[in-house]
């Protein structure tokens, strides 16, 4: 039954040829061919039982195979010579194909079903428009095909009746995705069909055309006008329609009277020499009067009369609408026009939170500075140094009637401000946190109104008629300004492309003193703090050393006898105090969309 012998099979336990010793693994091609055809093998059966014909080529070959139960029939085989042994397994798919079999790869075994179930199995999988030419012509494969341009129900329509009795054709059409089932062979008849078909057809486009230097409605009649007598209404005519808020055409035609609309068009849309056209840009971002006094000083001269450069430029701010007029010549404008859009980008913003606390300075706080050296990593800043930093702050004694700078995390600083809190010996002024965009200026004003006599006419005796009579009246004036007494707060940060703030910090605290003659109102204590440093993004600032001196008188004694006038002295006590208190002002900047950190790096291969 078979015309091979034992030498003719190849040696013991050889590999199938390219294709079906290793399994293939969709959508990946079949291995490459080894390098030589192998040995020469005859093939010759007369009515052989179709498992006997399997059975013998994988003996020859060196695979394992699994015979479906309705797999039978006989099988007649005569080959005129010798055929390489490479080519042997091409032959068996090929015999199967005959008798409505194919073998399909199932990780290193071949599993011998009909047809009609091997599209449902798992059979190498390939994408893309390109044929697999390694794979055998009688080898069950699964393409999938993206149309261009062809409808997928239309193609499914026309390759259907070339598929085999076992093939199937689906298509998605939602996006024109075709997925072929078949023999190798059809497979790629299949695409060479898909080829011809998939083309774009002479179809109208629709391009958006920008006008530069003329105006895009005036040109649109003079193209209207063009193509109206040789094309005329109709199907295939061109449409030409214009944009007057983008100065552009909007261009409806087959592809090659586009090309011609589109020669004529830069032809006709050329700067001309001296001429001006008034533009209109509506910012986005930026107030518009701000972009004006730029795009002035840039390019309309400044105001004492030197010559602009561009000739004849004028720039004015609508404040209504936030938009910038341009008067300027059509070549000029893209220059303007890039300007304006680089300067007119969304602000970053800040969150600034502040703090203003007033400790009370005894022993266990003396200066405001003992308390801060136990936090632990602290960063002292003096406002004529360098920053210098450590797990041991080295402080700086403030000058006298001066301030101490320095920055500490903040999550530390707010723990110890709660021990002093519980003590007793830190008065929270006030707590804020504000939102401002960059180079804005933030501020925050907790204080009260209160009224202050700042000049007198003394008063006077006079009469004033009341009805038939006179009546004494005593006539006098004061003026009174309102006044505010708390704390207020100004702070204008400015973002660093290194993660860094700066911050320039005015803080004022009023407080209500005793009466002062001669108008007895109320006195105003100020206190007053100005500074710029420069902070990471979500660093606490610390600003301390305003100390203020407290007066305070108790007595005690004797009731009844410590009010007797000289004697009394002998029946009290009187004490006077001197309470020293510090203003703190914690400010921290925490930037809002700063740059994102780094991603993780991807995880190890196993």
């Amino acid at each position: 039954m078979v015309g091979a012998g034992p030498k003719a099979a190849g040696p013991e336990g050889a590999g199938p040829p390219a294709g079906v010793a290793s399994p293939p693994s969709p959508p990946a091609a079949a291995p490459a061919p080894p390098s030589g055809r192998g040995p020469l093998i005859t093939l010759d059966f007369d009515q052989a039982d179709i498992e006997t014909v399997v059975r013998t080529v994988s003996e020859i070959l060196g695979f394992n195979y699994v015979l479906a139960p309705d797999v039978q029939g006989r099988v007649t085989v005569h080959t005129l010579g010798r055929i390489p042994r490479d080519d042997l397994f091409g032959v068996l798919l090929a015999i199967l194909e005959v008798h409505g079999f194919t073998a399909v790869n199932a990780g290193g075994l071949y599993k011998i079903v009909r047809m009609e179930g091997a599209a449902q199995r798992a059979v190498p999988t390939i994408i893309g428009p390109a044929a697999d030419t390694t794979r055998a012509s009688d080898e069950i494969i699964t393409h999938i095909v993206r149309l261009r341009f062809a409808s997928a129900a239309q193609v499914v329509a026309l390759l259907r009746p070339l598929m085999s009795k076992g093939g199937h054709l689906t298509a998605h059409g939602d996006i024109d995705l075709l997925a072929i089932t078949d023999v190798a062979a059809n497979v790629r008849r299949a695409l060479d069909i898909i080829r011809l078909v998939d083309v774009e057809s002479v179809l109208d486009e629709l391009q958006v055309i920008p006008i530069r230097f003329v105006d895009a409605a005036q040109l649109a009649t003079i193209l209207n006008q063009r193509r109206r007598p040789a094309a005329g209404p109709g199907p295939g005519a061109a449409l030409i329609v214009a944009e007057p808020r983008s100065n552009s055409l909007l261009v409806d035609a087959p592809r090659h009277e586009l090309e011609l609309i589109r020669r004529l068009i830069d032809q006709v849309d050329a700067p001309i020499p001296g001429g001006r056209r008034i533009f209109v840009y509506s910012a986005e971002h930026a107030r518009a009067k701000d972009l004006a006094s730029s795009l002035v000083a840039l390019y309309a001269g400044p105001a004492t009369g030197a010559a602009p450069t561009q000739p004849l430029v004028r720039i004015v701010a609508d404040e209504g609408t936030n938009a910038i007029i341009v008067t300027a010549s059509p070549h000029g404008w893209p220059e303007i026009e890039a300007t304006i859009k680089q300067l007119d980008r969304p602000p970053r913003q800040v969150v600034v939170e502040a703090l203003v606390a007033e400790v009370t300075l005894t022993d266990e706080t003396r200066l405001g500075i003992d308390w801060a050296a136990a936090i632990g990593s602290v960063r002292v800043i003096s406002l004529t140094s360098t920053i210098t930093s450590g797990t041991t702050p080295t402080l700086i004694a403030p000058p006298a009637g001066g301030f101490t700078l320095f920055g500490v995390a903040g999550e530390a600083l707010a723990v110890s401000l709660n021990a002093l809190a519980s003590q007793n010996r830190v008065n929270v002024l006030s707590t804020a946190s504000v939102l401002v965009s960059e180079n804005q200026k933030a501020a925050i004003n907790v204080s009260d109104s209160i009224p202050i006599i700042t000049s007198q006419q003394v008063p006077f005796g006079g009469a004033v008629p009341t009805g038939d009579s006179l009546t004494t009246s005593v006539v006098g004036t004061q003026a009174v300004e309102y006044r505010d007494v708390g704390v207020i707060l100004t702070v204008t940060p400015r973002i660093g492309e290194g993660g860094t703030v700066s911050l320039d910090i005015k803080q004022e605290v009023n407080d209500v003193g005793a009466s002062e003659p001669p108008t007895n109102s109320r006195r105003i204590i100020k206190r007053e703090l100005d500074a710029s440093v420069v902070l990471l993004d979500n660093q606490t600032l610390v600003l301390g050393g305003l100390i203020r001196d407290r007066r305070t008188t108790d007595e005690r004694g004797v009731p009844l006898l410590k009010d007797i006038p000289i004697l009394g002295a002998l029946f009290r006590t009187r004490t006077q105090m001197i309470e020293k208190s510090e203003l703190i002002l914690l400010i921290t900047p925490r930037v809002i969309g700063g740059t994102p950190a780094p991603a993780p790096p991807p995880p190890a291969p196993r």
